[in-house]
């Protein structure tokens, strides 16, 4: 629950965001410092519009005089710089992403040594030092920034990214597949950092085995790699399209072995831990994902998950058959990481270090 008493001992919180989406990154933040002892005094902007920016600047100016700290959420690289300018008290910024690598390395709009890739390599670094303190997804990922952008490391707050607790948690609901096929299942808008062509081989690589693969997600990308499974009669796979938050609850409940990525080789890949995976736990399935160095600070292989080769079809297929030959391995794996979820991944104890940071810098 957000509480917003102004005349409350507890630090006041602005909770900013400017992004035209709910992002789950900031949800879950929400989520969980709803859950203890401070004032959340939210600065929430939700639109298309470039109109949100004057509008999220107009709400901060009033949420400003009743909060102690602020958190400047994903996405607001564009206007962190006026948040800086508006305020002299300490502003955690939640980086998330290096938008220079995202824009150079992730998805090539343009070189790391152009006009614009510097630009956005400044952009990147001019934020982080006007911060007082970084949010960022992984241990992996904060050391990332540091050494790229020449940044001290203890500026940095490692949160992960975790789910919302409400919506996704274990099912007792039966399965309507059928109970003769092993389902897969994956979402994702198919973007290269996730991997999509390297399940799509490792599918090609299992024919010979009754497990079905079901894919959820619109995007030009996704339609293309749809129509080349129809050019290449890979026939183990369903794509549905976009569907609703609901549907991919659904999906996940329903199915036996999850996709939770990433495969790719972009370095980026291995800095973070995909969303998906985590929701993918909390609602105690099964989970395949990519051997990162970021991966590995929390899961390990065979115990909670189970980790393939980054890039290699033929590794994720492996892990795919055994998983299929081996339902106690797989129980073994839904347990143990829906454990890990429950003691340290849920909202509330997953904030617990933004919170003490929250509390030393009101303090001081």
């Amino acid at each position: 629950m957000v509480r917003t008493k102004y005349n409350s001992s507890s630090p006041g919180v602005c909770f900013f965001q400017s992004y035209y989406t709910d992002y789950i990154r900031s949800q879950t933040l929400l989520e969980g410092l709803s859950q203890h002892e401070l004032v959340i005094v939210p600065c929430i902007v939700n639109e298309r519009s470039w109109l949100r920016y004057p509008r999220a600047i107009l709400c901060f100016l009033k949420a400003i005089r009743h909060s102690d700290v602020v958190i400047a959420n994903f996405r607001c690289w564009e206007i962190f710089p006026v948040l800086r300018m508006l305020t002299r008290k300490p502003i955690i910024y939640d980086a998330h992403i290096s938008i220079w690598q995202s824009y150079c390395e992730e998805r090539q709009k343009c070189r790391p040594d152009s006009l614009l890739g510097k630009l956005l390599f400044q952009i990147d670094r001019y934020n982080c030092m006007l911060a007082d303190k970084i949010l960022i997804d992984t241990k992996t990922h904060a050391d990332y920034f540091s050494k790229t952008f020449s940044l001290p490391r203890e500026k940095f707050i490692p949160i992960y990214i975790s789910c919302e607790n409400s919506l996704f948690h274990p099912s007792g609901q039966p399965r309507t597949h059928s109970a003769s096929t092993t389902s897969l299942f994956w979402v994702g808008s198919g973007i290269p950092l996730q991997g999509l062509e390297v399940i799509i081989d490792a599918m090609k690589l299992v024919t010979d085995l009754p497990v079905h693969l079901r894919i959820a997600g619109s995007s030009r990308i996704l339609d293309k790699i749809r129509q080349r499974t129809i050019d290449e009669h890979t026939d183990n796979i369903t794509f549905l399209g976009r569907i609703p938050r609901e549907q991919v609850i659904t999906e996940i409940a329903e199915s036996d072995i999850c996709l939770g990525g990433h495969y790719s080789l972009i370095p980026k890949a291995g800095n973070v831990i995909a969303g998906k995976l985590y929701e993918m736990i909390a609602m105690r399935k099964p989970v395949i994902a990519g051997n990162n160095k970021a991966v590995r600070e929390l899961f390990t292989h065979r115990e909670n998950l189970f980790l393939c080769e980054m890039g290699s079809a033929s590794s994720l297929a492996d892990a795919i058959s055994e998983l299929y030959n081996s339902p106690d391995l797989r129980e073994q794996l839904a347990d143990s990481s829906y454990q890990l979820y429950c003691k340290v991944l849920r909202p509330r104890q997953l904030v617990i270090p933004l919170v003490n940071t929250i509390m030393s810098v009101t303090r001081n």
